[in-house]
Parts: structure tokens; C-alpha cells; sequence
């Protein structure tokens, strides 16, 4: 089941945008935005995305971060915790954390932070990791999501 979206309508909402849901820890939904939980099991399938191309995007992430939920979970701490205006790689991130299980987690970590607003791409640097062998990743900046 890939992430959603409550409408304005329905009243569960933001002020200023609809939550958007992703299934990081535990099975539970818990908005991209702030720490609202949704309430009962999963959400209706009207709340997937229409475009199939879109949808298997986000299962493929959503795939990847519900295969590691812990460190999904730190990772997402670690990411919304670092202050406003400052810089970091996914080396930064496994440095502190650790290196996840499944290869995909730390790219899903980073759209899903991206995807919340809470990151904005920067440019690319060589990596410093073992195994890594200077591949290029992008730098981030931690930004307002607002």
C-alpha cells in the first residue's frame, strides 16, 4: 500500500494542505507532516494515487522503509532533527545511525523527508563510505517545511 492523502474537505487536514500519509512504523499511517496517526487499519483505496506510474514509485519506497521500520524511524528522527539551515549526505545520516539492512532505506528515508518538505536537494559530492568508492550522492539542507 503506497502513501495518501486526506482532502481539504474531510476535515482532517492541515491548515494550509491535506496530511499525507506513509506506513513507516509498527503497519501504523503516520503523516509525513506532523506525528498524526490514522485511525483504524488501512485507509480507503481512494486515497491511492491515480497514476499507476506514480503509485509504483512509492510502493517501491514504501517497500524499502516498511522493510527496515526501526531505522526508518531514526532515520526520520535524525533527518527532522538536525537544524534548520544545515548541510548532510547519507553518509552523515548512516555515520550517526548506522547503515539499515535493506540497501533501499536510506534513499527512501531521504524522498520521504524530501517529499514532507523537510529537505531540499543541494548538489552532488563524492562519498566518503567504504563500499561506496567515491560514487556520487547528493547533499541536503535541512529546510521549513512551511
Amino acid at each position: 500500500m503506497g502513501a495518501f492523502e486526506t482532502s481539504l474537505a474531510e476535515g482532517m487536514a492541515h491548515p494550509d494542505r491535506p496530511h499525507r500519509f506513509s506506513q513507516i512504523r509498527d503497519g501504523r499511517w503516520l503523516c509525513d507532516g506532523c506525528e498524526y496517526v490514522w485511525p483504524i487499519g488501512d485507509p480507503p483505496a481512494k486515497y491511492r494515487a491515480a497514476d499507476p506510474e506514480e503509485q509504483a514509485k512509492q510502493d517501491g519506497v514504501d517497500q524499502a522503509a516498511g522493510a527496515t521500520p526501526d531505522w526508518q524511524f531514526a532515520a526520520r528522527e535524525w533527518i527532522d532533527g538536525q537544524p534548520m539551515g544545515a548541510t548532510f549526505t547519507a553518509d552523515d545520516l548512516c555515520d550517526a545511525i548506522g547503515v539499515p539492512a535493506s540497501q533501499g532505506a536510506v534513499g527512501a528515508a531521504f524522498v520521504a523527508a524530501s517529499k514532507r518538505g523537510t529537505i531540499g536537494a543541494l548538489n552532488y559530492v563524492k562519498s566518503d563510505r567504504a563500499g561506496r568508492h567515491k560514487s556520487r550522492i547528493m547533499k541536503w539542507r535541512r529546510i521549513d517545511p512551511r
